[in-house]
């Protein structure tokens, strides 16, 4: 079968171009609305959000280094959970990214230290 034949059957013959967006955009939708559901991301998510708010009143000098390291440790917990519930298929992909989230709320921890 060609490119063009596979681009007609998922709807689009002018480019030959086949949009996966479409085909995939239930489990997609799915994802995103379970991962907000879950207690740990709902936590993780108001962390980053006082976190954020926190740095931006450091003194100049910790504004840019330590602020910025802050703000991006902080974000990376929620961010490591929905990447894991993305991959949630796999329960050992699944709990590396939640090690791996639980690590990044740790060093976050010891910079507000």
């Amino acid at each position: 079968m060609g490119i063009s034949a596979r681009a007609e059957r998922a709807g689009d013959s002018r480019s030959g171009i086949v949009d996966f967006r479409s085909q995939n955009a239930s489990s997609v939708a799915m994802d995103e609305r379970g991962y907000k559901k879950l207690e740990v991301y709902q936590l993780a998510h108001r962390l980053a959000v006082e976190v954020h708010k926190m740095s931006l009143g450091l003194p100049k000098h910790e504004l840019y280094e330590q602020g910025s390291q802050i703000r991006r440790s902080s974000k990376s917990v929620s961010a490591q959970i929905v990447e894991g519930f993305s991959l949630r298929k796999n329960k050992n992909e699944f709990l590396q990214y939640l090690n791996r989230a639980y690590a990044s709320a740790t060093e976050t921890l010891e910079h507000l230290l």
